[in-house]
C-alpha cells in the first residue's frame, strides 16, 4: 500500500492527525494506524513530562 512518495506520506500523516485537508489520501491498515497513534501518545507523554520537569 505504500504508493505515496515521502513528501506525500508526510502530508498524509499531517492531515490525518491534525484533521485539515484530504484525509482519504490513502487508507492504511488499522494496525499501522494504532501503532502510530500509540507512539504519538508516548511522545506527547514524554514531552509533557519534560515540560513539567523544566518549569
Amino acid at each position: 500500500m505504500d504508493t505515496l512518495n515521502p513528501k506525500q506520506r508526510k502530508r498524509f500523516y499531517w492531515y490525518k492527525f491534525y484533521g485539515c485537508g484530504p484525509r482519504r489520501m490513502a487508507t492504511y491498515s488499522e494496525e499501522k494506524e494504532s501503532a502510530i497513534s500509540q507512539s504519538l501518545k508516548l511522545i506527547k507523554i514524554k514531552f509533557n513530562k519534560f515540560n513539567a520537569d523544566n518549569m
